[in-house]
């Protein structure tokens, strides 16, 4: 999958959150619409999303039960509200330091993008915000 982000590869990803069944955006958007891939780069929502993909994957991950299910959720912020793990979130690209106080003055814990992934390798999910 992170390779699939790092080159932009649509088709790849599309394939996957259809074939895993992934919620993206909190169910508002199908894989083809999220993953899609316009010309104009500048801007773009959908090249943002690549870019957030890699940047979380390369976090280090927090394992998060809920519902009887096992995930592994990138960045680990988004469930460990410790100081190291938000400075690993800033150090990725992911978040600014100013987005970091932002959310943590304003929510008291992370709300950023972030992706989660079954203990069996399904994508689950993948999305911003609360």
């Amino acid at each position: 999958m992170i390779y699939d982000a790092k080159t932009c590869d649509k088709r790849g990803l599309v394939w996957r959150s259809t074939r895993d069944k992934t919620l993206l955006s909190l169910g508002l958007v199908t894989p083809s619409q999220a993953w899609a891939t316009p010309d104009n780069r500048s801007g773009s929502p959908s090249y943002k999303r690549y870019a957030d993909t890699v940047r979380a994957l390369q976090t280090r991950p927090r394992t998060y039960r809920w519902n009887g299910a096992t995930y592994s959720v990138w960045p680990r912020v988004a469930y460990d509200n410790t100081s190291g793990a938000w400075d690993e979130a800033v150090r990725s690209g992911l978040i600014s330091r100013s987005d970091a106080r932002q959310m943590q003055s304003s929510f008291g814990y992370y709300v950023g993008y972030r992706v989660y992934v079954t203990d069996g390798g399904r994508l689950a999910y993948a999305f911003a915000g609360e």
